[in-house]
């Protein structure tokens, strides 16, 4: 009996100008071969993405003013640790888990919260971008106006 492998021989491979390829002219096994090598090189590609995503951002102090945010007007100022691949959005965009801290003011009150695994530490590249690099000196200014808003609010509310 005949081997399936070699039962479809006389197959060939046409490239197309628009970059699909056509494949013939090769067994089952040569097939399989040419798709793992596709898949192969495409989960390469996509780990020099993320690699070139977490290395640009590892160690970087962001912030961002964002004009629609739910409670108005709001500062998001964060300092990014470390980066890791986490999980994927609906429209396929990988996100990244960070590690490190965001401080938020905005018209409701102001949060200092280092990141933790949920929802809120998770960006997209896209995200990223949209934040302005600053300094480390600039980050520990907000740092330092946040610790000083919260302890003249714990004096405050101390006070009764």
């Amino acid at each position: 009996m005949e081997q399936l492998s070699n039962r479809f021989k006389g197959v060939f491979v046409q490239t197309f100008k628009n970059g699909n390829t056509a494949y013939g002219n090769l067994t089952i096994a040569e097939l399989v071969d040419v798709f793992q090598k596709h898949l192969d090189e495409s989960e390469r590609i996509k780990q020099e993405q993320e690699d070139a995503v977490i290395k640009k951002y590892t160690g970087l102090y962001l912030k961002k003013i964002s004009e629609d945010s739910l409670f108005g007007t709001t500062l998001e100022v964060i300092k990014i640790d470390s980066l890791t691949t986490s999980s994927y959005t609906d429209n396929w965009d990988r996100t990244y888990l960070l590690t490190g801290n965001c401080i938020n003011f905005d018209y409701r009150g102001l949060t200092n919260r280092p990141f933790d695994t949920s929802v809120h530490s998770m960006y997209t590249e896209r995200q990223l971008d949209a934040y302005t690099v600053i300094t480390e000196d600039e980050y520990q200014s907000y740092l330092a106006t946040y610790e000083e808003i919260s302890n003249k609010l714990n004096d405050l509310l101390n006070e009764h």
